[in-house]
């Protein structure tokens, strides 16, 4: 009836599945770190504080026993997924600013126009 609802249901079915792959295949930090930048904008756009504290539960993670964190971070997932995201930010969802371009100088020209280095001379 509702395909807005659905649409939740399905993609919180699919996340849980893939938690689950990752926690079958055995969870490192490493891995752990991976599957939350994989999956950071999505908890962003539903709810950007549990993304937060996931976050630092992810950078903290050497601190605590690694079973325990992961338990903690299932559990905040699958809640930060509970949160429905907003409309706007379903159609697209917030990106990180992308990190400024290095500046040239005016003076600069580009590789094609540049002469060939010379090859040093060999004496006879």
């Amino acid at each position: 009836r509702d395909g807005a609802l659905r649409a939740r249901f399905i993609e919180r079915v699919l996340a849980y599945a893939r938690w689950k792959g990752t926690v079958a295949a055995g969870v490192t930090r490493r891995r752990l770190a991976t599957f939350h930048a994989a999956h950071e904008r999505l908890l962003r756009t539903h709810d950007p504080t549990t993304c937060r504290r996931l976050g630092a539960l992810v950078a903290n993670a050497g601190k605590r026993p690694l079973r325990v964190v992961v338990a903690d971070y299932g559990a905040g997932f699958m809640e930060a997924l509970r949160t429905p995201a907003p409309l706007p930010t379903r159609r697209r969802a917030p990106r990180r600013p992308a990190p400024p371009a290095p500046r040239r100088s005016p003076t600069a020209r580009p590789a094609a126009s540049r002469p060939a280095p010379r090859r040093p001379r060999s004496s006879p």
